[in-house]
């Protein structure tokens, strides 16, 4: 499938949710499953789900994204059924967002955030490699049990360099982030994941930074709920 720039964001974004739940979705052994489904799971309404998924039209085929989803074959039970054949989209998804181009990461900030980040399963699976992770406390680093290569914080951007790594994940304290982030972008990183309860700023724009904050989520979800509140009542 070719490159396409011209996904909307949203529709981006969705996709990527997606790729990760169609994911878990075989891991329990289904091999079908219905738009109708994926909006429960997503939280997103299903006509939108059928309207991202046109854009994989191309290699779907027309037969499987006429918005008429296909019956499998299977009795009761068997994981088939009326849907998208999971392992078919998903292979789909993953090559419209370039999924499967294997990435290297890096770690920053060996706190409690940090070490359940390094000890995630996603490590183990192949396309994401975690090569380095990095923090101030000498300590730390010496107590720490893991096959994943450490280095102090001070030599950040050599390893960056010499790996050619291209996502910097932060978890350091709000006040390091920004200079943490800085000498990433110095040192050549493409992508930023910030974890850190600051928004980060980078001076190119060919740095993409992705600030995830857990407030921000909070008061999304509660406005939901809010709305929610207001129409049962």
């Amino acid at each position: 499938m070719k490159k396409d720039s011209t996904l909307p964001p949203p529709t981006l974004e969705r996709l990527a949710r997606l790729y990760v739940l169609l994911g878990k979705l075989q891991n329990q052994g289904l091999q079908a499953v219905s738009s109708k489904r994926l909006s429960e799971l997503l939280g997103v309404p299903d006509h939108t789900i059928r309207k991202d998924l046109s854009f994989l039209r191309e290699g779907l085929g027309t037969e499987q994204l006429t918005g008429k989803e296909k019956t499998g074959v299977g009795k009761p039970g068997s994981g088939l059924g009326r849907g998208y054949p999971l392992e078919s989209l998903r292979v789909l998804i993953g090559a419209k967002l370039g999924l499967t181009h294997p990435r290297t990461a890096c770690l920053v900030g060996l706190g409690n955030l940090g070490v359940a980040i390094l000890n995630r399963r996603i490590w183990q699976e192949g396309v994401y490699r975690l090569v380095a992770a990095f923090d101030l406390s000498e300590n730390r680093l010496e107590l720490l049990s893991t096959k994943i290569p450490l280095y102090h914080a001070r030599e950040l951007e050599g390893v960056v360099r010499k790996y050619r790594i291209e996502i910097g994940i932060l978890t350091v304290p709000p006040e390091a982030a920004q200079e943490t982030a800085d000498r990433l972008v110095r040192a050549g990183i493409r992508g930023i994941i910030n974890f850190a309860p600051v928004v980060l700023t980078v001076k190119s724009n060919r740095v993409l930074v992705r600030n995830v904050s857990l407030a921000g989520e909070l008061n999304i979800l509660s406005a939901y709920l809010y709305q929610q509140e207001d129409v049962d009542g």
